[in-house]
Parts: C-alpha cells; structure tokens; sequence
C-alpha cells in the first residue's frame, strides 16, 4: 500500500501499479540471486556493498527529488530505475542477510535466545519505520524522507565495514572461537 502511495507522490507520469509489479518482480529475482551468492561470496562484502548501494540509491533519489526537474517523463524514469535499485540491492544483502547470520554469530549456548532477541529487534525497527515513514514523507517531503534512509543506510555501511566480520566457509566453532576472550589454539583443541 505504501508502495503505490510513494510511487504515485514521486513517479509523476509513471503508473504507480505497474510500477509495483516491476519493482516487485525484480524483488523477487534479486532474492533468488540472493540465495546464490551468499553461497559464493562472503557475507561481509555482500552485506557492505548491499547497504551502500541502498545508500547511493536513496541519497540519489532525495537529492533528485529534491533539486531535479519535477513533472517530466525523464525524471519519473530515473525514479522508477533508482527504486529498481534500491530494491536490487537491499534484496541481495540486507534482506537475506540478518537471518543468515543470527543463526551464525551467536555461541551455541546463546544462539536461540540471541537469535530470537535479533529476531525481535529487527522486527520492531521494521515496525518502527513502517509506522513513521509516512509521517516522516508528510514532515521531510519525499526528497528529505529518501535522504535521512540514505544517511542511515551510508551510517550503516561504515558501521559493517568496522564491526562485521567474515563468517564465510567457517565451522560455527571457529566462529566461536573468534569472538571469544580465551580463543583456543590448534594444539590445545581435543578431538
């Protein structure tokens, strides 16, 4: 419902529904690739490049939305493709990626309750944002709306860049062993 509402307010000429079902498609076909590459490249590169491409693309769209030529077919198509963009990106990264490393990065003692506690979290900034994003396009106007989800996506991206590490092609005990205090050397592990 959302969808259509921003694409109607910021698409101008473009129909908002076929515009859903594009954008939703190409969703859907992002997610599958998705399932793809997390298989074949590492998680932290794939989670870095997922949130600064929603960065890029959002800044981009607030500014473009903000300062661009309102009302013209030029316009409404570079804010259908930046949307396409958006969604590509945040599909091949930012969807998959928290359920894959919930299960990943929490010791085995921990991992149902920090798993379910990510789980919550998670849902409640999605409910939070869901909730305040169309208080926040009436407040910011769509341009500012897109350009304070950018700023939190950039923030995000320097934030993974630091903190995240590489789970890729290792045992959930060498994940373990990494961000534990008394990391266990080769010798003294017993078979």
């Amino acid at each position: 419902m959302f969808q259509v509402t921003i694409l109607k307010d910021v698409a101008g000429s473009v129909d908002e529904y076929k515009s859903t079902i594009i954008i939703d498609t190409v969703r859907v076909l992002a997610s599958a690739v998705a399932c793809v590459l997390l298989r074949r490249v590492g998680r932290r590169p794939l989670a870095v490049w997922s949130t600064a491409g929603a960065g890029v693309t959002l800044l981009t769209l607030g500014a473009l939305l903000t300062w661009g030529q309102k009302d013209s077919a030029t316009t409404s198509w570079i804010v259908i493709s930046l949307l396409i963009a958006y969604m590509t990106s945040i599909s091949m990264g930012l969807v998959p990626l928290p359920w894959v490393l919930s299960g990943e990065l929490f010791p085995g003692a921990l991992r149902g309750i920090g798993g379910g506690a990510s789980s919550c979290i998670g849902f409640i900034f999605f409910f939070a944002v869901v909730k305040t994003g169309p208080l926040l396009f009436s407040l910011a106007t769509p341009g500012g709306a897109f350009a304070v989800y950018g700023a939190v996506a950039a923030f995000g991206t320097l934030f993974l860049m630091i903190c995240l590490p590489e789970t890729r092609n290792q045992t959930l005990q060498q994940i373990e062993d990494k961000f534990s205090k008394t990391s266990k050397s080769p010798d003294t592990l017993q078979v």
